[in-house]
């Protein structure tokens, strides 16, 4: 089952809700929102938080395979230069030893 597609403006929404919601909690002279309203808002609120926490760890996976990717570049880079030294030195090697 896919996520509901959850746009700025119902963040928006939803956190003006809670925001009035919370200062009726806190005494303030206004009707209490719907109860209902006020589940689906607290719904949405938790999606997003556990979303932003997702995204949080795909970036760090993301920027700990990059780091990697060019540990990995320099070291086979390193490689390739050895064994073509080493190509270079064997083919003098032979060179050598026909004259």
């Amino acid at each position: 089952m896919n996520a509901p597609i959850i746009t700025k403006d119902d963040i928006r929404e939803a956190a003006n809700l809670l925001r009035r919601y919370n200062e009726w909690r806190r005494g303030a002279e206004q009707e209490m929102e719907n109860p209902t309203e006020i589940g689906k808002a607290l719904d949405l609120a938790c999606g997003v938080l556990e979303r932003a926490e997702e995204d949080e760890e795909i970036a760090s996976l993301k920027r700990m395979l990059e780091k990697t990717r060019g540990q990995l570049s320099k070291a086979l880079d390193a490689v390739i230069t050895l064994s073509v030294r080493n190509l270079e030195l064997i083919a003098e090697n032979k060179k050598g030893r026909a004259s």
